[in-house]
């Protein structure tokens, strides 16, 4: 505002010495010609060249003090300067511009150059110069804007400034950093943009909800007919309709094919500024070089409430802040990217043009939270991933149009959405992927554990069964599910309802005998082996049991021990095969010796528990005492 007033003051004086200057020749005129009349009426070329000023500059050919040349809008008599000088007066200073003058009198551009120089004199501390003032400061605006507004003028301009002149004008470089790109531009947009004739146009999108037979756009307002084909169906239900606004003011719908939107020819007439939201105000061609389509201003800077540097960071694409991330870093794909599950893709696939990896995209909202469904089940979508040398460069998903093909939308996560890509890693990544373990180490629970999510970690584990966790070990070596038959059933097996150990049958893993052509669908691990039978063992035949249950197993160790026999002990390997001799004898030669009677039901000291066995030791020690 300063400024603007100083330079006024400037102008007057400027005006006072030229209204001077020609008083002084009319008044010699005067008295040299003796005649007002003929002064009046005088050619002012031919009056300035009398009394010696030349008014002509023959290197510019243009005059020089007072422009007389009539077809450019400048005077030739003095009547004509003195009518266009009360036309001045009349007009006064809410009206009267620097144009005014400067088309009447062109040393007054001597005075816009001032102003360049002292605003340049002025922020010379800032390393502004009077270029950088001439590109944000424009000269014919200037001189069209009245004299009693220059400072609104200059403020306008401040405003009208575009972010990236001032940040080029600090000697920041705009392209070095996302966050500066963010800034100047606001949103990276991966495809939004259209391409015709080589240009790019930033699209806008409105969106449009499905209400009884027709198109409904947020405010109200029904889409026309015959522009239900340009429409992109959303993965929250919702519909986009994009398309490109001239600079007349009228929208034209936005048609995508081949991989990109084009011009569709159809006028959309439902176009609004309240509704208009831009799709992206840069993306980076094929080539890498960046394109900008929409380049932001202070005022509008100004204008967003939200505009902090803070936010600025929120808007940045964790991909354009990271580079390069491998497709083999699971836990940084989905935060980058949104996939999980990435599966190299093989011959088998039909997949579009350069596509290496598939993987599962979830989608978030504009809250920031995953998008689901009418059940409350997050949405998700089949993504793309195109790689070089192992590294993601590239990844998007497909959303319909109208018409059925479909709208290659690009899968990113901005830092603002890095909260819900952290929450989301308790649901939409296994614990295999978080640890990148491929399952095929030494770590049985892992494997065990390596489809669950953290949020059902928990559960798993509880209904994770000691039988499936150390099969191999439990059942003779091979812990290899087989599908039962009639030879090898047994109302002693766990029984599971498929080959992956899955579900269990009835609860408890038991098949009632006798044997069914309906258990022919089932499948067992078969007997356990060793000492496993001491902890899973429950009056007589295998029980199932879960992680937790384990102090039920250390109950079964104690009861087992008084329970099972020589020969059991045996089959389990804690008593050496070469003892099966000894475990064959009969009881009956043992009997009355030292008292000893045979338990009821056992034949042969195989058959004897380990009590039993210390009571036929004790009696034959008895015997040999007293027989030595």
């Amino acid at each position: 505002m300063a400024k603007g007033k100083g330079g006024s003051k400037a102008l007057t004086g400027i005006l006072c010495f030229i209204f001077g200057f020609l008083f002084a020749i009319i008044v010699e005129a005067a008295l040299i010609g003796g005649g007002i009349y003929f002064l009046l009426n005088a050619d002012i070329d031919n009056l300035l060249s009398t009394v010696g000023v030349d008014n002509y500059d023959e290197e510019t050919g243009k005059n020089i003090y007072i422009n007389t040349n009539v077809e450019e809008g400048g005077v030739e008599k003095v009547t004509d300067l003195l009518d266009t000088l009360k036309g001045f007066a009349d007009k006064g200073k809410d009206e009267l511009t620097i144009g005014d003058f400067t088309s009447l009198f062109p040393v007054g551009d001597t005075f816009i150059d001032g102003i360049y120089s002292s605003l340049a004199n002025a922020l010379a501390g800032y390393d502004i110069t009077e270029e950088d003032l001439r590109e944000i400061i424009d000269e014919e605006q200037l001189k069209a804007t009245p004299v009693a507004s220059l400072g609104e003028f200059f403020r306008e301009c401040g405003q009208s400034v575009k972010v990236e002149t001032v940040m080029q004008i600090a000697g920041i470089d705009v392209a070095a950093s996302p966050v500066y790109l963010a800034v100047a531009y606001g949103d990276r947009a991966s495809v939004m943009y259209s391409v015709e004739d080589g240009s790019a146009t930033a699209l806008y999108a409105d969106e449009f909800a499905y209400e009884d037979g027709a198109y409904i756009r947020e405010d109200g307002q029904a889409l026309g007919a015959g522009l239900e084909e340009y429409l992109v169906a959303r993965s929250d239900g919702s519909y986009a309709l994009y398309y490109s606004v001239g600079e007349d003011g009228t929208a034209e719908a936005a048609r995508y094919a081949d991989g990109m939107f084009v011009s569709s020819g159809a006028e959309y007439t439902l176009y609004s500024e309240g509704t208009a939201k831009l799709s992206g105000g840069y993306y980076y061609d094929s080539e890498g070089a960046l394109v900008v389509l929409h380049a932001r201003t202070i005022g509008e800077i100004s204008e967003e409430e939200s505009m902090t540097i803070e936010n600025a960071i929120g808007m940045v694409y964790l991909d354009d802040l990271l580079g390069d991330i491998s497709a083999d870093n699971a836990v940084m794909a989905y935060m980058v990217y949104g996939i999980s599950g990435i599966t190299a893709a093989d011959g088998s696939m039909q997949l579009p043009e350069g596509v290496t990896h598939t993987a599962v995209y979830h989608i978030l909202g504009e809250d920031g939270e995953p998008v689901t469904d009418s059940d409350g089940n997050p949405v998700t979508k089949e993504a793309y991933v195109v790689t070089e040398g192992g590294v993601i460069t590239d990844v998007y998903y497909l959303e319909e149009t109208a018409d059925g093909s479909g709208i290659k939308l690009g899968c990113n996560t901005t830092v603002d959405e890095s909260v819900g890509r952290i929450d989301g890693l308790k649901d939409d990544m296994t614990i295999g992927e978080l640890l990148g373990d491929s399952g095929d180490g030494d770590n049985v629970l892992l494997d065990a554990l390596r489809d669950s999510t953290i949020n059902s970690l928990a559960d798993d584990i509880n209904t994770l069964s000691i039988q499936e966790l150390f099969a191999e070990d439990i059942y003779a070596g091979s812990g290899e599910l087989m599908q039962v038959t009639e030879a090898t059933f047994s109302t002693d097996y766990i029984y599971y309802t498929d080959a992956t150990g899955g579900e269990l049958v009835n609860g408890t893993g038991k098949l009632e005998g006798p044997w069914s052509e309906e258990y022919a669908g089932y499948y067992t691990y078969g007997a356990t082996a060793g000492v496993w039978s001491l902890f899973l063992y429950e009056g007589g035949s295998e029980q199932l049991y879960y992680i937790n249950d384990i102090a039920e197993m250390q109950l079964n160790v104690t009861a087992n021990l008084r329970t099972t026999t020589l020969g059991g002990f045996m089959e389990m390997g804690i008593i050496s095969e070469t003892s099966e001799g000894t475990l064959s004898m009969s009881l009956d030669r043992f009997e009355s010796v030292g008292g000893y009677e045979v338990p009821e039901g056992k034949d042969t000291i195989g058959d004897l528990t380990i009590s039993e066995f210390i009571q036929l030791i004790g009696a034959l020690g008895t015997y040999f005492g007293q027989n030595p």
